[in-house]
């Protein structure tokens, strides 16, 4: 019970980087930063201090509303060239080494596919994304380090009621722990080499409330 408990609390501390993964760098893409002067700076004006983009793409903020779903699977923006949705691959330089830092497919101007890569030129990370069959709000992701699924994301899985389920997979590609988020709510399902269930357990506010196994 005790390795259990501990074992749980790694996760749901961890959650925050976990997420950070999930939502994807694009998330943010449009966000605007407060600063103390009279003027907002955003993120991809920070961004084009330190890279360059082969491609002069526009984006167009939230085309569906910041509210019209959840933070995790909102569409925060969609690219555009020529006023129309960009359908191709856009590759993004390090202004100072020219080095190839990020590399983005989109299909009808949303991002389906990014890899970032290393100083070495090796790709590092990538994630896919993945939307619905209106393309209004992402339905989930998977992340990939050194081309191991590492992380996959459901943001409303139907299979449980629309909670949230992280997947999270060990480096020999056998799936290790299951995560099913609700507002206060948490499950944790872990898995043995064999596929096996070693526990599985119910927290309310990362407070064990339930062992199921």
């Amino acid at each position: 019970m005790g390795k259990n408990s501990s074992v749980a609390r790694l996760y749901f501390k961890a959650l925050p980087s976990i997420l950070a993964f999930a939502i994807s760098p694009f998330l943010f893409f449009d966000l605007q930063i407060e600063t103390n002067e009279p003027f907002t700076i955003s993120i991809q004006e920070i961004w084009a201090d330190r890279s360059y983009s082969d491609i002069n793409l526009e984006f167009l903020g939230f085309p569906f509303g910041k509210d019209s779903t959840s933070l995790l699977s909102q569409i925060s923006s969609q690219a555009f060239l020529d006023g129309e949705p960009f359908t191709g691959i856009e590759n993004i330089y390090d202004s100072k080494t020219d080095l190839l830092e990020i590399s983005r497919v989109f299909v009808d101007g949303l991002p389906v596919h990014q890899k970032t890569f290393g100083s070495d030129g090796k790709e590092h990370a990538s994630i896919d994304i993945f939307y619905n069959q209106h393309k209004t709000k992402r339905t989930s992701t998977r992340y990939f380090q050194l081309g191991t699924l590492k992380l996959e994301t459901i943001f409303s899985s139907p299979d449980h009621n629309g909670k949230r389920v992280l997947k999270f997979w060990n480096i020999d590609g056998t799936l290790d722990t299951i995560m099913i988020s609700g507002s206060s709510s948490d499950e944790l399902i872990n898995y043995d080499p064999e596929g096996n269930v070693v526990f599985h357990e119910r927290y309310e506010n990362e407070e064990l409330v339930e062992k199921i196994k």
